[in-house]
């Protein structure tokens, strides 16, 4: 359950690291107008990274739970907007 959580977080960090070049490589296969708006190229890439995170847990053989994997997902994406509101900065 732990690898869950950490294999989310960091596919929800990287996630934002890599969107320009998740979406270059959707774009490459799905064509520039399927990606649309920004939220969608975000929406994508996140969905992108927390499937080939699934993918490694399954290949790892880890009993994990889609909640977990999410949560963790969730953790990473807003790390910086939760890490701000911690220590008393609005960023």
């Amino acid at each position: 359950m732990l690898l869950s959580l950490i294999v989310g977080a960091l596919a929800g960090w990287g996630a934002r690291v890599w969107e320009p070049k998740i979406t270059d490589a959707l774009a490459g296969v799905l064509g520039e107008a399927f990606l649309g708006r920004a939220a969608d190229r975000a929406a994508l890439s996140l969905f992108a990274v927390m499937l080939l995170g699934a993918l490694l847990l399954w290949l790892l053989d880890v009993e994990a739970s889609a909640f977990v994997l999410l949560l963790g997902a969730a953790l990473g994406y807003f790390q910086e907007q939760i890490r701000a509101r911690l220590v008393g900065r609005d960023g």
